[in-house]
């Protein structure tokens, strides 16, 4: 999408508001929103302010992007930037993703079912709203509840009594950006290429074999380790029995859960 359209399509122009002058003027010589995008990036990878400049213009973004009335298929995704909502002053997090994982983070992306509204609910005590900001690019926002998080979901509850607090932002776009996305991010190819390439996960012994260390206590449960090697059965790789663990606590985020 040429960048020139930009404004159009999330209906600002240069103005008044002084964000929005800011972001037109960001936009000045770049190829694409998602260049645009990937220089906010740039100017918050690693700092430890927990409110930097750059959140105040991706909250602008977010707040005029357009309602997505329907998502569904695989959608690439760059983490754009991570604070720590409930901390006031150091941004521990991302500071933290900045330096180790930024270059080569283990997240590129995620898949929908289709959905009707601008939140797509991973958990209850975890929210992604999305809006898009150009045709096929997303600009999403990570919501977490800090309170209640060993209880039980009650519904009936307001969601206040979580106190959700915003965590950062992050993209996804579908493939009509492959080529820009390749350009800007070229991680996101190279990490999709390994995933589908004709590595043999099962005929592996690092994929498919546990290596346990020695208990700083010298204490190990037997009969834990064989409801492990049981919950193993049937799995091809350890990769796929933590898949059911996550999935089994997504489900029932229970402090007892057995899992």
């Amino acid at each position: 999408m040429a960048a020139l359209n930009f404004f159009d399509e999330i209906d600002i122009k240069e103005s008044a508001d002084p964000l929005f002058t800011e972001i037109y003027h960001d936009l000045q010589g770049k190829s694409s929103p998602l260049e645009l995008l990937s220089s906010y990036l740039d100017e918050i990878k690693g700092t430890l302010k927990n409110n930097p400049h750059t959140h105040a213009k991706l909250a602008k973004l977010f707040e005029n992007g357009k309602s997505v009335e329907n998502v569904e298929g695989h959608f690439y995704g760059v983490t754009i930037g991570l604070r720590t909502g409930i901390l006031k002053r150091y941004n521990i997090l991302n500071f933290l993703w900045g330096k180790l994982l930024a270059d080569a983070p283990p997240w590129v992306g995620k898949g929908f079912n289709p959905v009707g509204n601008i939140i797509n609910g991973i958990n209850y005590f975890r929210i992604d709203e999305i809006v898009e900001v150009a045709p096929g690019l997303y600009l999403g926002q990570l919501l977490f509840a800090t309170r209640r998080l060993f209880e039980e979901y009650n519904p009936e509850l307001q969601s206040g009594e979580y106190h959700y607090a915003h965590f950062g932002y992050f993209l996804l776009m579908d493939e009509g950006w492959d080529a820009e996305r390749r350009r800007l991010f070229p991680y996101t190819e190279d990490l999709w290429k390994t995933k589908a390439s004709s590595i043999q996960w099962t005929k592996n012994a690092k994929f498919t074999n546990f290596t346990f260390a020695e208990p700083s206590d010298g204490n190990c449960s037997e009969n834990l380790l064989k409801e492990v090697m049981r919950d193993m059965e049937g799995k091809e790789t350890v990769l796929d029995l933590l898949k059911f663990y996550s999935e089994k606590i997504g489900k029932d985020a229970d402090i007892n859960s057995p899992y």
